[in-house]
Order: structure tokens, then sequence, then C-alpha cells
């Protein structure tokens, strides 16, 4: 899906790109968090209710009215 985006003009920024393998779980969603609420839209890909972290990405999202888009 990064690649489909990418090739449409968006420019992806990947949860699993933003941090690296030594961080907690936490460590790491807190990370993304950041990255996230620079951008415009947060993506979801179909199996997203089965990831703690894209479910909170999500709820952060859709409070903070950002576009949340579903793949």
């Amino acid at each position: 899906m990064a690649k489909q985006l990418s090739c449409m003009g968006y420019h992806v920024v990947k949860p699993d790109a933003v941090t690296d393998d030594t961080k907690t779980w936490g460590e790491a969603v807190r990370n993304d968090i950041k990255k996230m609420l620079e951008c415009d839209e947060v993506h979801l890909l179909s199996d997203w209710q089965d990831s703690r972290g894209a479910q909170l990405e999500r709820d952060i999202a859709l409070r903070l009215g950002m576009q949340v888009v579903y793949h």
C-alpha cells in the first residue's frame, strides 16, 4: 500500500520506519504518534483492528479531526 500511495504522490510515513527494534512497544508507539501528528491523513490497512498501535492511531486521528482512510 505504501508503494501505491507513493506512486499517487503521497509522502508516506510508515510506523515501522520511524523507530527501531530496540524500543519498547510504548516507546515505539509514542514516537509513531509524534510523526503521525505531522501528517494530513492516516491510512489504515484492512487488518488494522488486529493491531493495538493502529487502533490507537485511529482513535487519536478521529478525535483530532484528521482524515482517516480505510483500505
